[in-house]
């Protein structure tokens, strides 16, 4: 068999919209996933989760303005190394740190349980989320009459480039890979998506993200408590 291929250089974007703070408009929190797909679609992965990020800004946008900034970020080339998060955060640089917590959305629309991310590998390496934003998030869901179940997975998402560069970061996902039939295939379509699964991780983005924007104080470091 022969395959004639070839290897073009090409460009993504980065969207990124903010929701200034007013006392505390230095220290950031974030909500941020994927827009590119591998094959297919992408309904489930990812354009599932980029509406959750819109959805939570339009709420938040109708509140009282926010103690941090918050930011709602939609990034390229996840499918390919993470790349378009590996920018954002390298495109910081020391102010890195003002970034005091980061949840990443993957892979939300269809499955039957909700998870967060505890561990997975990046760049090589073990990627830890932060256990003290895992906990907060497990607790708004219990609050909210949702529930939010540990996990590992084998890859990290969005999520990789924030840990590595020590921020405080969380991965919500419904899918385990292995487990998920349609992953990277011409059938993930809009017709698998659960848009009541949306709605609770809207419900849970919202909840959470107000009230990291608003404490007094947030935890320094991924396993603070």
């Amino acid at each position: 068999m022969k395959v004639d291929a070839e290897s073009n250089p090409g460009t993504g974007t980065n969207v990124i919209a903010t929701l200034a703070g007013s006392d505390l408009a230095q220290e950031k929190v974030i909500l941020l996933a994927h827009h590119d797909n591998a094959f297919g679609p992408g309904a489930c992965d990812n354009a599932a989760s980029v509406g959750i990020v819109l959805e939570t800004a339009r709420a938040l946008a109708e509140q009282a303005s926010p103690r941090r900034t918050v930011q709602f970020i939609s990034v390229t080339g996840e499918e390919y190394g993470s790349v378009g998060s590996g920018y954002f955060v390298q495109s910081l640089g020391a102010a890195v740190s003002d970034v005091k917590a980061c949840i990443v959305l993957d892979i939300v629309g269809s499955g039957n349980k909700y998870f967060y991310i505890t561990t997975s590998i990046f760049a090589g390496r073990m990627a830890e989320t932060a256990a003290w934003l895992n906990e907060r998030l497990v607790d708004t869901a219990d609050q909210l009459g949702y529930m939010l179940e540990p996990t590992i997975l084998e890859f990290a998402s969005d999520d990789g480039p924030f840990i590595a560069a020590g921020v405080p970061t969380s991965y919500l996902c419904r899918c385990i890979s292995t487990s998920w039939p349609y992953l990277h295939t011409y059938m993930d379509t809009p017709d698998i998506i659960d848009y009541n699964a949306m709605k609770v991780l809207t419900d849970l983005c919202v909840f959470a993200l107000s009230e990291l924007a608003a404490l007094d104080d947030l935890p320094r470091g991924m396993d603070a408590r």
